[in-house]
């Protein structure tokens, strides 16, 4: 069945895939710095968990992101 999808479902998908794309791009350790440095990354992952906040898609991938971005690389020396 196709059901249409309002604007609000395409904001969350939208949001859901950018936090997806952090995601995967701060899980890769040559990328974190990038991620971490790139003006308005972060504030995007925030924005879209704060606008979304009963979305698990939106949540998932935002915690992952934010928790690749803020994690040591595996090995790395104190």
């Amino acid at each position: 069945m196709n059901q249409r999808r309002g604007s609000h479902g395409t904001a969350r998908d939208g949001a859901r895939s950018r936090c997806r794309a952090l995601r995967n791009l701060a899980s890769n350790a040559d990328n974190k710095l990038r991620v971490a440095t790139t003006p308005g990354a972060i504030d995007a992952v925030v924005t879209a968990m704060r606008g979304f906040p009963g979305h698990p898609g939106v949540q998932e991938h935002g915690c992952w992101a934010l928790r690749n971005v803020g994690s040591r690389a595996e090995g790395r020396q104190k």
